[in-house]
């Protein structure tokens, strides 16, 4: 019998080690979707546990540890190769820099942020003193804005973010606005990002939280530096908003800052859950002091469900499962097809928005408390 050769049994090798590799990648895929609602029960609600919802409560607090490992591997593995390499970068004025992505598998593919002047984005002040007509206040012109406005740094300090072409005059934050004026003295601004959520795809709009969430921290970091207390700012994010907070969380603390909540409204699974999207990607329990999560349209298959369906915040509450609410029509595939269709009819999105709802109904038994 012939005695293989060199490179016959380097082949045998490298493929040995390719075949462990995987059954290694795959169990450690299969014990991190185990991890389900019904495994942390001290840290999940359902629609009985909803009054809860706006209590800053530390007790609830619990970290997935098995998801945090498995994320600190990977961003541990990325830094590595990334490392190694080259990076090439696009740059703006105050934001920075962003990564140009080689390869299309990376979180967003091949694609970059729009620059600041493309994505335009806008932010609104109201107040019990101007509760229907908005100041626009700048992270761009030395505070002068804000200091002009009706901003007071004593006040606690309201964020409310949307999703995938919505804008600052959605129906769902506006009502927000005004029961968080009816609920406290705060100060509120609409985080508006229009043109940066138009798209046209949902990979741009996706890719753009990034810039959005740089923008809204430098912003947080001006009103800190006249007096803010950032334990008392509060970032409401709806769909990818909810991801803007995520960046904006993270933008802060690599300056030493903390905010003090972050409340992700059913936040945007496209492109966030695939390719185990890493914690320097999707909101998560780390980018402030308490987070949490409302779930209403997440699923077991990504193209079935608008939102996540993991926990991913200090408090994750799943109103009936968390999957299909009252009302709302559920047809298989509904998402995969609305993005290549490039539309968001109401059927699709009916589960989806309801997170603004289930918020806007618990600001409302506060208010009757």
């Amino acid at each position: 019998m012939a005695m293989p050769t060199l490179f016959q049994s380097s082949v045998l090798v490298i493929s040995t080690w390719c075949r462990f590799s995987c059954i290694c990648i795959f169990l450690l895929l299969f014990q991190w979707q185990k991890c389900t609602a019904a495994d942390r029960p001290d840290r999940i609600f359902d629609l009985e546990g909803f009054q809860m919802l706006s209590n800053f409560d530390k007790r609830a607090i619990i970290v997935n540890k098995m998801g945090a490992a498995i994320r600190d591997s990977i961003n541990r593995r990325n830094e590595r190769i990334q490392s190694r390499r080259p990076r090439k970068e696009i740059c703006y004025d105050k934001v920075g820099c962003f990564s140009i992505p080689r390869r299309s598998i990376a979180p967003f593919g091949k694609k970059t942020p729009q620059s600041p002047d493309d994505v335009d984005t806008k932010f609104w002040l109201l107040t019990r003193e101007n509760p229907t007509q908005p100041e626009k206040v700048m992270y761009s012109d030395d505070k002068a804005s804000l200091v002009s406005s009706h901003f007071n740094e004593s006040r606690p300090t309201k964020f409310i973010a949307h999703g995938f072409k919505g804008s600052g005059k959605d129906r769902g934050a506006l009502i927000i606005v005004e029961a968080l004026l009816d609920l406290e003295d705060c100060n509120v601004v609409l985080v508006d990002w229009e043109k940066g959520a138009a798209g046209p795809s949902y990979a741009l709009a996706a890719t753009n939280t990034q810039i959005i969430g740089r923008q809204l921290a430098l912003l947080i970091l001006d009103m800190v530096s006249i007096g803010a207390d950032p334990q008392k700012i509060h970032i409401v994010g709806f769909s990818l908003g909810a991801h803007v907070a995520g960046y904006a969380g993270r933008g802060v603390q690599n300056k030493g800052v903390k905010i003090g909540r972050i409340t992700g409204l059913d936040p945007a699974s496209p492109l966030f859950r695939q390719l185990l999207a890493t914690s320097l990607v999707s909101l998560n329990f780390a980018d402030a002091h308490y987070v949490d999560i409302i779930h209403s349209d997440g699923a077991r298959h990504w193209s079935e469900g608008l939102g996540l369906f993991e926990s991913i915040g200090h408090s994750d509450y799943f109103p009936n499962g968390g999957l299909d609410q009252p009302g709302c029509e559920h047809k298989k595939n509904a998402v995969l097809v609305s993005h290549l269709e490039g539309s968001m009819n109401s059927t699709v999105v009916c589960n989806h928005i309801r997170a603004w709802k289930l918020f806007y109904e618990s600001l409302k038994m506060s208010l009757k408390d």
